[in-house]
């Protein structure tokens, strides 16, 4: 999936990370999690390997299902930081996942989309955010 969405959102403001776990046993190391990376993702994406599954099991306090968790794509607002006392993001804005239909992908880009900066429009220096 994230060879279809990270390509699909060419905005700077958007930002991706990639959280491989063990959920099915692959990948084992971090090296293998960079294997299955795509190569020319460039500073956008960045790559974790959570190999203790904290993460996805953190998600669990948020999310129905089995801890770990995996397949989840997850948006948050700008400035969202990580919180400590879960080893998580904490609950996302809005959440899709395991085995998002052609459709559903659509919704999901163009919901991430709509949070997207106008860029047609230049503000002058004292009206910018």
């Amino acid at each position: 999936m994230q060879d279809e969405i990270f390509p699909a959102i060419d905005s700077d403001a958007v930002r991706f990370d990639i959280v491989w776990t063990r959920a099915w046993g692959q990948p084992t190391s971090e090296a293998q999690a960079s294997e299955l990376t795509p190569s020319n993702s460039g500073p956008r994406l960045r790559v974790w390997f959570d190999g203790d599954n904290r993460i996805g099991t953190g998600l669990a306090e948020f999310y129905s299902g089995t801890p770990p968790l995996y397949d989840l794509f997850l948006v948050y607002p700008d400035g969202s930081v990580w919180d400590v006392e879960t080893d998580t993001p904490g609950e996302a804005d809005e959440m899709w996942r395991n085995g998002l239909t052609s459709s559903e992908a659509e919704d999901m880009l163009e919901a991430i989309e709509e949070r997207l900066p106008d860029c047609s429009v230049i503000l002058p220096g004292e009206d910018r955010p």
